[in-house]
């Protein structure tokens, strides 16, 4: 298998693992909606700040928690694949370099920012789309699906930003 496509199935399994565990959690809830083990979990991180719906606290509290884990599946994805992720690298200039990793960086710290440590709830401070998906179990569940993509993707591009492409410029420099 070429190797594109190999790194292309590893990053969509990951991916699809953490989308799993997301319905998994809905599947929860939607069984029993007042489902213990959630309430237990939300009940033991009740200071941790989380994006929620009023109108669907048990279940946004905990979608909320587990796309704060979106970071950790792409670790587990590029420690999987660091020798591809290595080579793909381009050769840059130390400015370059300097630029990616801020980058990278900024990136990194504006997402953790906006999703771990802000108190939301999309049913009273969002827009009237926000507020309207606050209503609904599946439409909650496919709003914290694309926010674990979304957290996802952009940390593996600042991980490879960050990491990476210097690391792989480092060797390629013979040190």
């Amino acid at each position: 298998m070429p190797q594109p496509m190999r790194v292309g199935k590893s990053a969509l399994f990951f991916l699809v693992t953490g989308i799993l565990f997301l319905a998994l959690i809905w599947g929860m809830y939607s069984f029993d909606s007042g489902a213990r083990l959630l309430a237990r979990w939300v009940d033991k991180t009740e200071g941790i700040p989380k994006t929620i719906s009023s109108h669907l606290l048990l279940l946004s509290s905990s979608l909320s928690l587990f796309i704060k884990s979106a970071p950790l599946f792409s670790l587990l994805f590029c420690l999987k694949e660091r020798s591809a992720l290595m080579k793909s690298a381009k050769k840059a200039t130390a400015k370059e370099l300097v630029k990616v990793f801020l980058s990278g960086l900024l990136l990194f710290s504006g997402m953790t920012y906006w999703i771990v440590f802000l108190n939301f709830d999309i049913a009273y401070e969002g827009r009237k789309i926000l507020t309207l998906i606050s209503f609904n179990e599946f439409f909650v569940f496919c709003l914290y699906s694309i926010l674990f993509v979304f957290y996802y993707i952009m940390s593996i591009v600042s991980f490879c930003a960050m990491v990476f492409i210097p690391l792989s410029n480092y060797k390629m420099l013979g040190r």
